[in-house]
């Protein structure tokens, strides 16, 4: 079945899995900025076990969307999911929940990259960080309405190039102090590995995304979950491959950093690696931004009936308007909205793992494992509910 975005045309398959991949993260971005903090500093020094078990956790949700997408590839994503299990009137509840977040964190992220990410590596930006900010949200913004095919093929470079960058600091790593198998063993503070593990889980959620685009995949469905499931299958595999070495790093700080992964390029190979790691991982963070505007349009598409170039304009102008809001406190304005969008991200998800849960068991024969993935994926959310809500006590 498809609803897709009549007047797009079909998505060729080497974009679709561009696509995909950005929106893990993008790699880098996971390696480079978000997964030392995700497992930890206690269970850093089991940062290869964390990951691979978290990736392992994250087959629950992927199981969902795959079954899901066996019945229904549209620009609906999530929302067509719920509204195929459980009906319209709780479908929009959790498409317009998804909207905010998405709205909030795409809105918000460019001030992350401006403000927090950016200066890590080029303090000599501080001056012009708010006319960064106001020009980076035009460009991207633009980019997107006149030319998102062209960002498409962008994305696709980006990936390849985002792979590359992330075994080259393994490398350094390995070559000053060998592989760390031990990181694949239960560390010096067992008690906070389980807790790394749904930690590490949770950074695949944005893989998502790409069920956007169902209504535009060349082969529907089928084509749609092949990508999506191997997509986070090959960002798991480099992931815990090139996360394994940072084990050495147990013990420091490296976990409450901006950016850990320049940190990291600095100390074990020099200042030209750190660079361009940098550059990099900037780069994978707005091809993620780039991903999470491209699905908006599409489920804005499906939820009010507008074409897609319209509803692209209105996301343009959300993203750009939020972007100068933030200037008014630009420092701390992330850190606040983020509680709010991954809040919103949660609850839109766990509506999603319950409908599918009770289309399941309303099947003449239930299949255990349905029951099981929708139970441990809608638990799996309501964890990271918990984690936001308990770090944010002004929420």
């Amino acid at each position: 079945m498809s609803d897709g975005a009549g007047e797009l045309r079909p998505l060729p398959s080497p974009l679709l899995w561009g696509f995909a991949i950005s929106c893990l993260g993008g790699p880098l971005a996971l390696l480079a900025v978000e997964l030392p903090d995700a497992v930890g500093g206690r269970a850093l020094d089991s940062i290869g076990l964390v990951t691979l078990a978290g990736a392992a956790l994250f087959t629950a949700p992927m199981l969902v969307w795959w079954r899901f997408s066996g019945e229904i590839a549209s620009a609906g994503g999530l929302y067509g999911f719920t509204r195929l299990a459980v009906g319209e009137r709780v479908a929009r509840v959790q498409g317009w929940t998804w909207v905010v977040s998405y709205v909030l964190y795409l809105g918000f992220t460019v001030t992350q990259v401006v403000y927090d990410l950016l200066p890590q590596a080029f303090p000599g930006v501080t001056p012009w960080r708010a006319w960064l900010l106001i020009g980076t949200a035009v460009g991207l913004a633009a980019a997107l309405v006149v030319a998102e095919r062209a960002v498409l093929w962008l994305l696709l470079a980006s990936v390849v190039i985002q792979a590359v960058m992330m075994v080259a600091l393994a490398g350094a790593v390995i070559g000053g102090h060998g592989w760390q198998w031990g990181s694949f063993s239960v560390g010096a503070h067992p008690g906070s590995i389980a807790r790394g593990i749904a930690n590490a889980s949770l950074l695949f959620v944005c893989g998502s995304l790409p069920l956007f685009m169902g209504g535009e995949v060349a082969g529907g469905g089928r084509q749609l979950r092949r990508i999506v499931a191997g997509s986070a299958g090959l960002v798991a595999l480099i992931l815990v491959a090139t996360a394994a070495p940072l084990a050495i790093y147990a013990g420091s700080n490296l976990a409450s950093l901006e950016l850990p992964g320049h940190t990291v390029a600095l100390v074990e190979s020099g200042g030209t690696l750190a660079r361009w790691l940098a550059v990099v991982a900037i780069t994978s963070v707005m091809g993620l931004m780039a991903a999470e505007f491209i699905a908006l349009t599409r489920l804005l598409h499906a939820l009010t009936g507008a074409g897609v170039p319209r509803t692209r304009q209105l996301v343009a102008g959300g993203f750009v308007a939020l972007a100068a809001i933030s200037l008014i406190d630009p420092e701390r304005i992330y850190s606040k909205m983020i509680t709010p969008s991954l809040v919103a991200l949660y609850i839109s998800q766990v509506i999603v793992f319950a409908a599918y849960g009770v289309m399941a068991a309303r099947r003449r024969s239930p299949r255990p494992s349905d029951l099981l993935a929708a139970a441990v994926a809608g638990g799996l959310m309501l964890f990271g509910l918990e984690v936001v809500i308990s770090q944010q006590p002004y929420f």
